[in-house]
């Protein structure tokens, strides 16, 4: 991150660490659906297939941005809504 960069705070953040395929796929599917325009969603994962599934759907969505960090056990991803 830049420094004296500013953060947006997450709108809503997601913990699908520990739910099972594909549930975990229907729940980030539904709340993307909701967001409105200028939210900003994090959701955090474990499994490195799902992180390529949601990446994959959200491309797939119009209006969303989505940007992957990792720490040393999971992924985040942070999903704008731009349109």
């Amino acid at each position: 991150m830049l420094k004296g960069a500013y953060v947006l705070p997450a709108n809503q953040t997601i913990d699908i660490r520990n739910v099972d395929w594909p549930l975990s796929i229907l729940n980030c599917k539904h709340s993307l659906n909701q967001m409105e325009k200028g939210e900003q969603m994090e959701i955090l994962i474990k499994d490195n297939d799902v992180v390529e599934n949601l990446i994959v759907l959200i491309s797939q969505l119009p209006g969303l941005s989505v940007k992957k960090d990792q720490d040393k056990e999971n992924v985040i991803l942070t999903i704008n809504k731009i349109q």
